[in-house]
């Protein structure tokens, strides 16, 4: 991929983003400190995002970086997909195992 692909590959992931949000440019620009004429540039393949609005947009997404390097069809996004859809899955159940039930609260022996 040279820095054009990769360019266009990133403003097409974010656009798919912001549309699935239900955002206008100017709504997004606004939200991760951007003017609207820069977004629509990066969104276009035109221009690459400084670091913190980079970082400023992984936060706001809540997504991992990958998710906006890869295309669809890239194996180690699907791989990386699968990872965090498993960790998500553990940590539910994880949090689940760890709610008192109520024989902990009437135990008097078990301090919470």
């Amino acid at each position: 991929m040279d820095i054009e692909e990769f360019r266009k590959c990133f403003g097409e992931n974010l656009k798919n983003l912001r549309k699935n949000k239900g955002l206008t440019q100017s709504e997004l620009a606004e939200s991760i400190g951007l003017e609207t004429h820069n977004l629509n540039r990066i969104e276009n393949g035109k221009s690459f995002p400084q670091v913190k609005t980079l970082i400023n947009i992984i936060n706001y997404f809540n997504i991992l970086p990958y998710e906006l390097f890869t295309n669809k069809n890239d194996k180690t996004r699907q791989i990386a997909k699968k990872m965090k859809e498993k960790q998500a899955i553990q940590a539910r159940k994880a949090t689940i195992t760890f709610i008192p039930s109520r024989k902990h609260f009437n135990n008097p022996s078990i301090n919470l």
